[in-house]
């Protein structure tokens, strides 16, 4: 990780606290440099499905990413194990599915 994970925390604070002040509940960003900025997870995998969620109350975001891509989030996020949610590769180009299928599932 370039920065500590103190940092990490202090800026999921200052966007929870922002969304605090909005009354938003529950963020969920797929543009990579805010994935980046939340969780360290710097992919070049953006062209899947990809998202961090964050919500207002919790300690740490979570980073949603497909199965292939989440030895990446493993080392270069500092989330716990158990806020790295995977997808299946089942959910990439198989019509009707979509990778947020998985997601809304969970």
């Amino acid at each position: 990780m370039n920065f500590t994970k103190e940092e990490f925390k202090n800026r999921l604070k200052k966007v929870q606290s922002s969304m605090q002040d909005k009354g938003i509940e529950l963020l969920i960003s797929q543009d990579p440099s805010n994935m980046n900025y939340l969780t360290g997870y710097d992919a070049w995998s953006f062209y899947y499905a990809q998202c961090v969620i964050v919500h207002v109350n919790c300690d740490e975001p979570i980073c949603f990413v497909r199965d292939q891509d989440a030895g990446g989030a493993y080392i270069k996020t500092y989330l716990k194990d158990e806020n790295i949610i995977k997808y299946n590769e089942k959910y990439i180009h198989t019509w009707p599915l979509h990778p947020y299928d998985a997601l809304v599932d969970l």
